[in-house]
Parts: C-alpha cells; sequence; structure tokens
C-alpha cells in the first residue's frame, strides 16, 4: 500500500505545512493470519517560526520511520517501529531517535 497526507494550517499567526508518504507491505505467513508488513514513511513539517532551542514547538523537522508489522494470529500483533528524528533547533542538533514495541491484543 502507498499513502500520502499533505496538511497546511493556521492558528492565528502560526503557520504549519506538512506531509508524509509511506509504503507498506503485507506479506502472508499462515492460514490463520500470521502475517509480517515492513513500512517505511518519510515526513517533514514546517512552521512560519525561526527554531527557539528552548522550545521545540518551534523547530521544523523530518521524520523517517522504519517499522516491522508481526501479526501471530488475527487480532495479536507486535509493532516495531524506529523512528530517526532530524530537527532544525536552532542551536545543534538533538539525539532523540525512538524506538516503539508495542503489543495490540484486539478481542
Amino acid at each position: 500500500t502507498f499513502g500520502f497526507k499533505y496538511l497546511s494550517a493556521q492558528d492565528g499567526t502560526l503557520e504549519r505545512d506538512g506531509w508524509f508518504a509511506q509504503l507498506a507491505y503485507l506479506i502472508p505467513v499462515s492460514a490463520n493470519g500470521a502475517s509480517l508488513e515492513p513500512v517505511i514513511r518519510v515526513g517533514s513539517l514546517d512552521f512560519n517560526l525561526p527554531p527557539v532551542p528552548d522550545d521545540s514547538l518551534t523547530w521544523d523537522r523530518r521524520e523517517t520511520t522504519v517499522a516491522l508489522l508481526t501479526t501471530f494470529t488475527k487480532g495479536v500483533m507486535v509493532k516495531t517501529e524506529y523512528y530517526m528524528n532530524d530537527e532544525n533547533t536552532g542551536n545543534g542538533k538533538v539525539d532523540n531517535d525512538e524506538l516503539l514495541i508495542q503489543l495490540e491484543i484486539k478481542f
């Protein structure tokens, strides 16, 4: 699957523009619903403000996500996602990449 979103918003004097594109491929593993789904997503969010080092709400940002959705059976999935963040802080680079591992059980 392929998805794309674009946003443009204005709240008072704050203007934002952003987008992301995502590509995923579902790989069936067995008849009981088990599957693997690798995902890659890239995106950007830009503000009309100069970056203030101690206010992360003013930072323009880029993010690349790589993920693997592992479904063991219908209703049981583990999401493993890694976010590579790149922000314009106005004062150098911030090391804040993220790893998320989530167990989802639906019944």
